[in-house]
């Protein structure tokens, strides 16, 4: 008999958001040396034994999705030819937009773009997951995973993780955040929220009206801050006791003020996310996948010239209060109402802008057969969610900002003038080495 799991928590948000509009996860693994079709369904095969919920598809029953494990077949892997160095942006563009069978599983594909006449060279491997078996935690172990199993004669990534979709995040709810507990503290939380709301949309008169259109298109902009410039900040994190994710942040959102909402004054919502692993009553590890995650959204009356460290400040202090109430979870565990209403009544974008800051990430060592030389990561927008986003990570000694946005919102060309504002608002926050 098939064996299955409830989905609880952001899994359910996350699942709720797919029936509305295709939402993926999209992984971008720039690679330098030979790897082959054979090596890759290997590798891939290796990881399934491994990890459950790469054996797992989605199932809906009387209003509820499941997890439900083992029907499922490999994971499917098509190539192309590489043509230019740009060629995967379109391709994960597509991606992006294009609906997976969650009902057939697994939850994975793969598109491999490799030049036929040099085989040895350069080639991305761009893997899409449904969001709700994979964070930004699990998603950097797996990636490793993958790698060693590519680069392996024999691969052997060890037993199968028992205890890897066992439990949801909300099942692991810290004690305080149980029974009577949550109750009273999301009672609380669901106060502010509703205040919340109606300070923002008295404070939102007369301000631009995002579109809400039916069909939308994924658009991404990937860029990378230097050395010199991401040093400078790292600095700046010690000296202003600020986090980078507060920096990268203020800056997204006044850049994106600057060009969508100039002249006046404007609340602006942010989305941030937040890693629940290691807050869980019984912390969940790295190498298990699944979505561990909470959601921060915050409202922030924006200028067009504000005092950058002011507002840095700002954001830094409201997500770490946040925090301290315990928003994480209690966003976590409500999404899928508040998804359905968003979806339900399309009276409202979920935020201006998101951001996600996964931190310092390595890939391993530089050596051997195959060479990484690039880690991007896109998740799909909808025409409900943000107006301009992006995921951020230091990698390689620099900051990589992979932004998106969707094209009822704006062109490529408006979208190039926030990616260039941001970097121009960091580096005269912190002017780097041989500037200012």
């Amino acid at each position: 008999m098939e064996q299955k799991r409830l989905m609880a928590g952001i899994e359910h948000s996350l699942t709720i958001s797919n029936e509305f509009s295709p939402f993926n996860a999209v992984c971008v693994v720039k690679i330098e040396g030979h790897l082959d079709m054979e090596k890759l369904r290997k590798a891939f095969a290796a990881l399934q034994r491994r990890h459950r919920q790469l054996r797992t598809r989605i199932v809906a029953e009387k209003g509820s999705y499941f997890f439900a494990y083992d029907n499922v077949g490999p994971v499917p892997v098509v190539s192309a030819e590489r043509k230019s160095a740009d060629d995967w942006i379109a391709v994960v563009e597509d991606e992006l937009d294009r609906r997976m069978d969650i009902t057939a599983g697994p939850l994975l594909r793969c598109f491999f773009l490799q030049s036929a006449s040099e085989p040895g060279g350069e080639s991305e491997i761009i893997l899409m997951f449904n969001h709700a078996i994979l964070d930004a935690s699990s998603g950097l172990p797996l990636l490793r995973e993958f790698l060693r199993a590519c680069t392996e004669e024999q691969v052997d990534l060890g037993p199968e993780i028992s205890e890897e979709g066992v439990l949801s995040a909300r099942s692991l709810f810290p004690p305080k955040l149980s029974g009577f507990g949550f109750i009273r503290a999301a009672g609380a939380h669901l106060i502010r929220q509703m205040a919340d709301e109606a300070g923002y949309r008295w404070r939102a008169r007369g301000c631009r009206k995002p579109p809400m259109k039916d069909s939308v298109r994924n658009r991404i902009l990937p860029m990378r801050l230097s050395k010199s410039l991401t040093d400078a900040l790292i600095r700046a994190t010690r000296r202003e006791r600020i986090t980078m994710n507060a920096i990268l942040t203020a800056g997204l959102m006044l850049a994106t003020k600057r060009h969508l909402y100039p002249l006046r004054d404007t609340p602006f919502r942010n989305i941030t996310f937040a890693d629940l692993r290691p807050y869980l009553g019984t912390p969940v590890s790295d190498s298990i996948l699944g979505c561990y995650m909470g959601m921060c959204r915050f409202t922030i009356q924006m200028q067009d010239r504000p005092d950058f460290w002011k507002l840095a400040r700002e954001v830094h202090d409201t997500i770490y209060k946040s925090n301290r109430r315990g928003e994480r979870f209690l966003n976590s565990a409500l999404s899928p109402g508040m998804m359905k209403m968003i979806i339900g009544t399309k009276a409202m974008r979920m935020g201006t802008t998101a951001i996600s800051y996964a931190g310092p990430i390595s890939m391993g060592e530089e050596k051997g057969p195959i060479r990484v030389r690039g880690l991007h990561a896109f998740t799909t927008n909808l025409t409900i969610g943000p107006e301009f986003s992006a995921l951020a990570r230091l990698f390689q000694g620099e900051i990589w900002l992979d932004c998106l946005y969707i094209d009822s919102d704006m062109d490529s060309q408006k979208a190039g003038q926030i990616a260039a504002e941001i970097r121009a608002i960091l580096e005269e926050a912190v002017p780097p080495a041989g500037k200012g």
